[in-house]
């Protein structure tokens, strides 16, 4: 008989690996019904800023198949190159069309499932020979307050409501589990297959964003490290994985040479490489700020200033190169906390080294994944400082740091939920953003917009004002300016803010359209047809330029283009209520009885409480002689308004 092997080879390893079951799936559920907790407020906020042309305006993804043309889309889409987010949001319009709470349950679901990527990814490493006997069974709970503190940190709350940011959350998704999968391969015992699986992964991130580009050199970081023993040895021990894993970067050039976002992204703007590397050297300061101490979140920092030279970041760079120093020391020593360092600076290069990303310098969800090194650099450092205290106590030990873990995660928790409540609307989150950045001019702006939205141009007025003070060439706040103007039926200065508008973006087919309506409000006639007739080279189909052009062609006694105007628009929509009314009266002016009377009855027949069309049509009538027809619409006319003056008239007029 087969003798049972003693329990004392079963040991700490094995309990990590296949023990402390119960300890794993506490912080399973802790971890899920915490982000479920802080994040159930967020499923109602509305679609913000880039989600109208990433998704509400955007036809790609009303259909699965059109959804995976996203990877050479070229309309500078937040999905363009993107094909996976863009089938994910597909699948989101498939189940719901636009019902944004759909969406948003979505992206905490993800944000969720990567927590949980998190906590697998910590504990496999720490199973890491090199660590295995320093953590033991306590790397189940470092594991657990890593993920806990990283998925409710308030950080995350631009990246889990905005939207249209879920490329964050699924090339974190792909970038966590790529890791995950190389580092179970690195493990001798482990199928070749977890190597292999890493690949498709990698391949997942690039069709996401391209903050993947790292992933095969942290793979390479590590294994080469702490695994393999360096670097030629980890690459000949899987080949296969680290040629499919360094091919990835191929793929991704090809879609970044496509260009789908060169108008944000890329060496073609105002901003150059070095201003652009010199402005991020500050931005990295805040983040790490922002990671230790999340207190003044905003959704946008476009105030924040370009640096132009060594002097106006010698500080906060003489920082930043200790920081990295003390990355690549700790590295070259085999320390963790050098690895995790440089993750961090090496998943933010994309968008934090010399790339210019023109329209915004700083985001706050580019620290999604970032953070989660910072965290589990935070959570160590905790642990090892309980230790010494505790003199290696592991009961004290463990105590001490799980009861800070909790406060941490608990203050945390409720700052993301607050957060959350910013996001509820458009006009409270931009407001949140003024609150903390009042010379932003993009959040001036939003609050203006906002409050347009509620149909308050009074009260818009000023931020739009502020906002286009604080930067003369911003584009938006003068359209913006402009359509509060409209709304005070102050139609000259709104006519100003829109020639603003087209100084700086002539092809602004909008602030075209806004300006030619205001000109044509205030009687402005010839010029509200100059602005039309180019607005419709550039836009031949837009029918409401047509019909309006048409009413101005008619005001200055051009009625033979108004009416070929107002047939151009029926022809583009035949259900224009204004532009067949319009053309029926225009008929009726010209004597075009015949043609007057097919008009007026086609209206009336879709809107027959136009009680003035309908008197106008009995005089049309009684012009072609119907005088039984003519009868029945004044009849018509007084039975809704029985003081009707000319219906009386005519009625005393043609009966017997």
């Amino acid at each position: 008989m087969r003798k049972s092997a003693p329990a004392k080879d079963r040991s700490v390893s094995d309990r990590y690996v296949n023990g402390t079951g119960t300890a794993r799936c506490v912080w399973l559920l802790v971890i899920a019904a915490a982000v479920l907790a802080v994040y159930a407020n967020s499923c109602d906020g509305p679609f913000i800023a880039d989600d109208i042309p990433g998704l509400t305006k955007n036809p790609d993804i009303r259909a699965i198949d059109s959804s995976l043309g996203a990877i050479n889309d070229d309309r500078q889409s937040p999905l363009s190159g993107r094909p996976l987010v863009s089938l994910s949001f597909a699948i989101n319009y498939a189940a719901g069309e636009l019902n944004v709470w759909g969406y948003h349950a979505v992206n905490v679901a993800i944000h969720l499932v990567n927590a949980l990527v998190l906590f697998a990814l910590v504990r496999i490493v720490l199973t890491n020979p090199r660590w295995r006997k320093t953590y033991g069974d306590v790397a189940v709970h470092i594991a657990g307050a890593t993920a806990l503190i990283w998925a409710l940190h308030p950080l995350h709350t631009e990246t889990v409501n905005y939207v249209v940011q879920r490329t964050e959350l699924l090339v974190a998704f792909f970038y966590l589990s790529g890791f995950a999968c190389a580092a179970i391969g690195g493990d001798e015992k482990r199928s070749h297959a977890w190597s292999i699986l890493a690949v498709p992964l990698a391949v997942g991130g690039v069709f996401c964003k391209e903050v993947i580009v790292s992933l095969p050199l942290m793979i390479l970081l590590y294994d080469g490290v702490f695994v393999a023993g360096g670097f030629v040895a980890a690459v000949r021990k899987r080949p296969m994985m680290y040629a499919g894993l360094f091919a990835t970067w191929i793929a991704l050039g090809v879609i970044i040479a496509g260009g789908p976002r060169s108008a944000s992204v890329g060496f073609a703007h105002d901003i150059t490489p070095w201003q652009y590397l010199l402005t991020q050297v500050g931005v990295l300061v805040l983040y790490l700020r922002l990671s230790l101490w999340p207190a003044s979140l905003s959704v946008s920092y476009a105030d924040w200033p370009i640096a132009n030279s060594l002097g106006d970041t010698i500080i906060p760079g003489l920082f930043i190169v200790v920081l990295l120093g003390v990355c690549v020391v700790g590295l070259i020593r085999r320390s963790a906390l050098g690895l995790l360092g440089l993750a961090c600076f090496l998943i933010l290069a994309p968008t934090s080294s010399f790339v210019p990303i023109a329209t915004e310098v700083v985001a706050e969800r580019r620290m999604y994944l970032p953070l989660a090194a910072i965290v589990l650099l935070i959570v160590l450092a905790t642990y090892h400082l309980f230790q010494k205290k505790s003199l290696k106590n592991d009961a004290t030990t463990r105590a001490g740091f799980l009861a800070t873990a909790a406060v941490v995660a608990a203050l945390m928790a409720g700052r993301t939920f607050a957060r959350n409540h910013d996001y509820r609307d458009t006009l409270s989150l931009w407001s949140s953003a003024v609150a903390v950045r009042p010379l932003n001019h993009v959040a001036q702006c939003g609050v203006g917009h906002a409050l347009l939205d509620l149909n308050r141009p009074d009260d818009a007025l000023p931020p739009l004002q502020r906002s286009v003070e604080l930067k003369d060439d911003y584009a938006d706040g003068f359209f913006h300016q402009g359509r509060a103007l409209h709304g005070l039926k102050r139609y000259d200065e709104a006519a100003t803010s829109f020639r603003r508008v087209l100084e700086l973006d002539p092809h602004h087919l909008d602030a075209m359209y806004n300006l030619g309506l205001a000109l044509q409000l205030a009687s402005r006639y010839d010029e509200s047809i100059v602005v039309y007739a180019k607005l419709l080279r550039e836009q031949s189909d837009n029918v409401r330029a047509s019909l309006n052009m048409g009413v101005s062609l008619a005001a200055v006694g051009r009625n033979t283009e108004a009416i070929r105007s107002l047939q151009n628009a029926l022809a583009g929509d035949p259900n224009l209520a204004n532009a067949r009314y319009n053309l029926a009266w225009l008929f009726a002016k010209v004597g075009r009885i015949d043609d007057a009377a097919r008009e007026y009855a086609v209206h009336l027949k879709r809107h027959p409480d136009d009680f003035q069309a309908r008197l106008e049509f009995a005089g049309v009538l009684e012009q072609q002689g119907v005088r039984v027809g003519a009868i029945r619409e004044y009849r018509k006319v007084l039975a809704s308004q029985p003081a009707n003056a000319a219906a009386q008239q005519a009625l005393s007029r043609l009966s017997p």
